[in-house]
């Protein structure tokens, strides 16, 4: 799926219309954000929540 999936996009966004890129643009700027700010948000939690816990890879070669 890694290999098929950019050249389908591609091929998507190449044969689009301009006319319906540009009606769509708020759609697709808002998701672009919104997904950006997902994922700085859960990415930002997750790494807060290690460092709470102290996993770090010092730690885990100490110990041996």
């Amino acid at each position: 799926m890694d290999f098929i999936l950019p050249p389908l996009v591609f091929n998507a966004g190449y044969t689009m219309r301009k006319k319906k890129f540009f009606d769509n643009l708020g759609n697709i700027t808002m998701n672009g954000l919104f997904v950006t700010v997902l994922c700085f948000v859960i990415y930002g939690f997750g790494t807060i929540a290690l460092v709470n816990m102290n996993i770090n890879m010092l730690n885990y070669y100490n110990e041996r």
